[in-house]
């Protein structure tokens, strides 16, 4: 090329550029402008999304104070309304007080008159007519026209009548007593007869009380009654009565309660209730293999060990009370108890208020809830009239403390009602025996198999070996399968190719990357050779160990079922024999 070209070249070339200059600015200058204009866009989207989302927050928390202030609002009405119901009740409360206080002031004389009638020093005052007979008789008289057809009018008349040797008046008034509720009248009469001493009178009356009674239907005062039998308050002729009729109930309803019968069936679970409360639980430190393997039946397992072990636990807990030495006698305290009882028993006229007033007390002990107290209400009625001699006794046995019956009380209601308490006890033995644990269902991860814990009793190292045999063939099926990864192996093998055609070539770059990348595919694969053996040896190992602790878990489970079953049996069988012998040794004592 000559200077004159390359001259012109050059001149073109500064041309070219000169003239490309402005447009390269120009283009410069607009792409920033754009730039700026897009980042200056950016930072405002960003701008208006924090601010979004400054406004999405606000509303979240506007929204949070509005539903606290709607849940504090509708606690105040529910507080209004509560504490409404509770006003409401509190008046209508004083109302109730106010109206029986008035139409019941007579009666509450009388009750205070009765009261008076049997203190010795009341009584002995009549006797010697320290008070004047006519005082006396006027007094009583005011208080039974007042109180029209409730009986203790008539009885405290009786009572005067007996101190004062009128037996014209005392005949008369016991009839009128009588005529209105014979039951509490006639009891009245023998209490008061054997709190003076007077046994003939005493055992004549108690005779008529219990010919009066329905054993379905007896009053709340007959705990009194059964306390004061069984301390010998009421004198030897009147005892001799009461356990004479008592083993009459007793037999009659121990029939009714042996069989299938309807009659009494609620009482019947109540009895067997009473007897699963006394119940031995599985030692916490027992059947720990058993446990872990049959952890889905070892709930219900648990729940029918209670049936297995309530006679023999209700046997031991009765001789162990029985055993320390009885507490002296208190001299007629529960005839005192009996006649406090009788007095205090409100007629069905009262019980017109007493039940509202009830309620209204619930109210305001609920705090205005009227549900709750609704509940209580159903659950629990302290008015209820009578009860049956089942639940009675039944009650008297296990729960003497609820019921005010003391030790004696308690042992005589268990020689009464053992004969129901056996049956319970059949049936809660029959039941036991119905879920003996003889199939137990142990798990692995996906492996369920059963125990046979009779067999396993019998020959429990044979039964044991089989299932620990078919438990080690699971885990082998189940075990983890480690596989060579055939991608990195089929690199490796690639590699090791390109390695040996990379020295068979003639040199270069070519060669050279060859051999790289063939290097780079061996180093890859060599790893996978080292991993799969390894990992097969760790699963080995795993495999192995868990075939041991299978093994020795499955024998120690066998013989921990065989132990159980044995265990329960046992249980069965001694706990309803003890419970048996118990309540005989108690029935054997009932006459002394």
């Amino acid at each position: 090329m000559t200077p004159d070209r390359n001259d012109l070249t050059e001149a073109v070339e500064r041309t070219v550029k000169s003239s490309m200059e402005p447009l390269t600015l120009s283009w410069a200058q607009h792409n920033t402008s754009v730039l700026n204009k897009l980042k200056s866009m950016t930072r405002s989207a960003e701008e208006l999304g924090k601010q979004v989302a400054r406004v999405e927050k606000s509303q979240e928390l506007l929204a949070e104070e509005l539903n606290a202030v709607a849940r504090s609002l509708d606690e105040l009405r529910t507080r209004v309304e509560l504490n409404a119901a509770a006003a409401e009740a509190r008046a209508e409360l004083q109302r109730l007080t106010a109206a029986m206080k008035e139409e019941f002031a007579h009666r509450n004389h009388a009750r205070r008159l009765a009261r008076s009638l049997i203190t010795e020093l009341i009584a002995a005052a009549i006797r010697d007519r320290t008070l004047i007979p006519e005082t006396v008789r006027q007094v009583v008289s005011a208080q039974m026209l007042n109180n029209g057809e409730y009986w203790l009018g008539s009885a405290v008349v009786a009572v005067a009548a007996e101190l004062m040797e009128d037996e014209e008046l005392r005949n008369q008034a016991w009839r009128l007593a009588t005529a209105a509720d014979r039951r509490r009248s006639t009891l009245f009469l023998a209490l008061v007869y054997s709190l003076r001493g007077d046994e003939e009178p005493a055992a004549r009356s108690m005779s008529r009380y219990l010919e009066s009674l329905n054993p379905q239907a007896l009053g709340g005062e007959f705990f009194h009654v059964l306390n004061a039998l069984a301390e010998e308050e009421l004198g030897e002729k009147a005892l001799t009565y009461a356990k004479e009729r008592l083993s009459i109930w007793a037999q009659e309803i121990g029939c009714a309660t042996g069989g299938a019968s309807p009659v009494y069936g609620s009482q019947r679970d109540a009895c067997r209730e009473q007897l699963l409360k006394y119940h031995t639980p599985l030692p916490s430190g027992d059947y720990l293999q058993l446990r872990r393997l049959a952890k889905g039946q070892w709930a219900r397992i648990e729940e029918d060990w209670r049936q297995a072990t309530a006679c023999g636990t209700v046997a031991t807990h009765f001789r162990d009370r029985f055993a320390a030495e009885s507490v002296p006698r208190p001299e007629h305290n529960h005839i005192r108890q009996a006649i406090e009882a009788l007095i205090e028993h409100p007629g069905p006229d009262e019980l017109r208020y007493l039940r509202p007033m009830r309620q209204a007390q619930l109210v305001i002990e609920s705090g205005g809830d009227r549900r709750a107290a609704q509940a209580i209400s159903e659950l629990d009625d302290p008015f209820s009239d009578t009860v049956d001699l089942p639940t009675l006794l039944t009650r008297a046995a296990f729960a003497p403390e609820e019921c005010g019956v003391g030790e004696r009380a308690q042992r005589l209601a268990l020689a009464y009602a053992g004969g129901w308490i056996i049956a319970a006890g059949q049936s809660v033995t029959a039941r036991a025996a119905e879920h003996r644990p003889v199939r137990v269902q142990v798990r692995w991860p996906d492996w369920r198999r059963e125990i046979d814990a009779e067999a396993a009793e019998a020959s429990g190292g044979n039964q044991a070996d089989r299932l620990a045999e078919d438990l080690c063939e699971h885990i082998e099926r189940t075990a983890e399968q480690v596989r060579y990864d055939t991608v990195r192996l089929g690199f490796g093998g690639v590699g090791l190719l390109a390695v040996v055609v990379s020295f068979l070539a003639a040199g270069g770059s070519g060669a050279w990357m060859l051999l790289l990348f063939g290097l780079l595919g061996v180093v890859w694969a060599l790893p996978e050779l080292s991993r799969v053996p390894r990992e097969r040896e760790r699963i080995r190992s795993k495999v192995e160990s868990d075939k041991r602790r299978a093994r020795d878990s499955l024998r120690e489970a066998v013989a921990e079922s065989a132990t159980l079953l044995e265990r329960w049996n046992t249980a069965t069988v001694t706990g309803l024999r003890e419970l048996e012998e118990c309540l005989a040794d108690l029935r054997s004592d009932k006459h002394r």
